[in-house]
């Protein structure tokens, strides 16, 4: 009995682990809950297959060839998109990697658009909880212009990536700095 009382008045390690594992468990759920949306994204992407079109997406499977061949001189590039290096080098580095081809330059922009569905679960989980963050990440898994983007050669979807990890690293830093103060 008096063990009962003991575990009634101060929590004890026993509580503690409790608390402890039921957060290990919520966090196992949320976390498959992610993967699913993740993989529903994904899903959609491929079912909704756009591939390159016949603007600037040509323009940068030319120039990141170049580069993956290793024969690219921008100095006398023949477009203003072969200046766009974050569009080029991450699609030489996956010409590189698989060979060059129409289904390889769309995994850079598809595999910003599944980052995205991520970040934007932390952003809702930062500002919220992990509910919202579980919403928002697949609200944005089935947004019609980001699926439709999200295999085309744009810098649409590599700039919706940096932009919602830019402002989740403000909030982060944001959060760290009045702890500070």
């Amino acid at each position: 009995m008096p063990k009962l009382l003991d575990t009634m008045r101060s929590p004890s390690t026993n509580n503690k682990q409790f608390v402890k594992n039921m957060r290990k468990k919520l966090s196992e759920k949320i976390n498959k809950k992610l993967f699913l949306i993740v993989l529903f994204a994904l899903f959609l992407r491929a079912y909704f297959y756009v591939g390159p079109n016949l603007n600037d997406d040509i323009d940068y499977i030319f120039s990141a060839n170049q580069v993956a061949n290793g024969d690219f001189y921008p100095i006398y590039g023949h477009s203003i998109n072969a200046l766009r290096s974050m569009m080029t080098l991450p699609i030489a580095l996956f010409f590189k990697l698989f060979g060059p081809g129409e289904i390889t330059s769309s995994l850079y922009p598809l595999l910003c658009s599944l980052l995205t569905v991520i970040v934007c679960f932390y952003l809702g989980k930062f500002l919220v909880n992990e509910k919202v963050g579980l919403y928002a990440a697949l609200i944005i898994s089935f947004f019609p212009l980001d699926i439709a983007y999200s295999t085309q050669l744009v810098p649409t979807t590599p700039l919706t990536l940096f932009l919602s990890l830019s402002l989740l690293s403000f909030l982060e830093a944001e959060k760290k700095s009045k702890k500070l103060f």
